[in-house]
């Protein structure tokens, strides 16, 4: 019987499966073409083995090799052009698509630089189930103190995370950004979990002596506010850990955003527009002024940073000098039912920004699966204190 095998199947496949399927897609006898809402539909027409051993055994053969940078069986091309599975993989690409249009090809073309993240293995997975079990295991990674059950949460979509965790899950993608050039733009940065914080934090002060008996009014506060050496050396790339870059010709900066200790939210903030982006899980059912007054020290604040550190010269005057205005998008993030899950998606979606990851569409097992099998991503990362691509 023909085998019903699509992109986002391949995707959802637990980890000893996906080479299977990669050659069993590579070896298909029967393929038949068809394309419905950016969907690829491969039938293999080989009955009796094959996709259904692989799945069913949940087993990979001895031999059975993995392209790190495939997306189902869209891929960029390795360093090794004579690849034989590189080969076998563009043959199928030609039977599947045949004559495309130029759109289309266009389209399709945009998967050959898809980055996706670096699956975890079975021995991986088995090695932080071994730790989670560990009792009065507390060890230290890149930047914080972990116990067993600190992954066991790390794993979990029905568990709230701890600041810590987005911290040094933030930390390892800027890693791995600055390790792997090749694999990311230069023009972005991810910034630290406390980026929002210090924004925050210093408004909130600056709101405080406003209200004092006989003190300055806000707006000769923020007029004369000058940021501390500590925030001009983060701009400057300068930072008491691994995974400092300086905003120089920078485009885009990607960020956590922890609004009210409640929930999170992923802020992009496109420099060269002068906008800012958010995606959040509980954005529609917001109040637009509760939103605004999280966002404002940013709005504020953010380009008296970027003229302070003077080294930001590639940006129109107007987005050093004048306070920035919302110009951008409030968009409603994927999310599960819990909601406590918050934190994870919003990793998910720099993931999403920085590789085009596919978490889509909302609310749906497949993406619940996506952001799961990121958080044993995560949780193995920060256990091998290395993300790789």
């Amino acid at each position: 019987m023909p085998y019903l095998i699509t992109l986002g199947l391949v995707e959802t496949l637990f980890d000893p499966i996906v080479d299977r399927v990669k050659m069993e897609l590579v070896g298909a006898r029967t393929i038949k073409r068809d394309r419905v809402v950016n969907e690829l539909f491969v039938f293999d027409g080989v009955d009796g083995h094959g996709i259904d051993v692989g799945a069913g055994g949940a087993r990979q053969d001895q031999g059975a090799t993995s392209c790190r940078r495939c997306s189902g069986f869209l891929c960029e091309k390795p360093r090794g052009g004579k690849n034989p599975l590189f080969k076998a993989i563009q043959n199928l690409k030609k039977k599947i698509f045949g004559e495309l249009p130029m759109a289309v090809g266009e389209e399709v073309l945009e998967f050959k630089h898809v980055n996706v993240y670096k699956r975890v293995t079975i021995v991986e997975k088995n090695k932080l189930v071994d730790l989670m079990r560990a009792k009065d295991m507390r060890a230290q990674y890149n930047m914080h103190f972990f116990s067993g059950e600190d992954f066991k949460t790390m794993t979990s979509m029905d568990i709230w995370w701890e600041d810590c965790y987005v911290d040094e899950i933030l930390s390892l993608m800027r890693e791995r950004h600055m390790r792997y050039p090749e694999y990311y733009d230069s023009t972005d940065r991810i910034l630290d979990l406390n980026f929002y914080s210090n924004f925050k934090l210093r408004y909130d002060k600056m709101s405080e002596e406003a209200t004092t008996a006989g003190g300055k009014s806000f707006t000769q506060l923020i007029n004369e506010f000058e940021w501390d050496e500590d925030m001009i050396n983060y701009v400057r790339g300068i930072r008491p850990y691994l995974g400092g870059m300086d905003w120089i010709g920078v485009k885009r900066l990607l960020a956590v955003m922890n609004m009210n200790k409640t929930h999170l939210v992923t802020l992009k903030i496109l420099l060269h527009d002068g906008r800012m982006n958010v995606y959040g899980c509980l954005m529609m059912g917001m109040e637009h002024a509760k939103f605004f007054t999280s966002i404002q020290p940013v709005f504020e604040l953010l380009s008296k940073l970027l003229k302070q550190s003077g080294i930001i010269k590639h940006l129109p005057n107007k987005f050093l000098n004048e306070p920035w205005e919302f110009k951008g998008l409030l968009e409603l993030m994927v999310t599960n039912d819990t909601k406590v899950a918050c934190p994870s998606y919003s990793l998910a979606f720099i993931e999403h920004l920085i590789t085009k990851t596919a978490i889509q569409p909302p609310k749906t097992l497949l993406c619940d699966n996506a952001v799961h099998r990121m958080q044993w991503v995560w949780a193995t990362g920060i256990e091998s204190r290395s993300l790789e691509p």
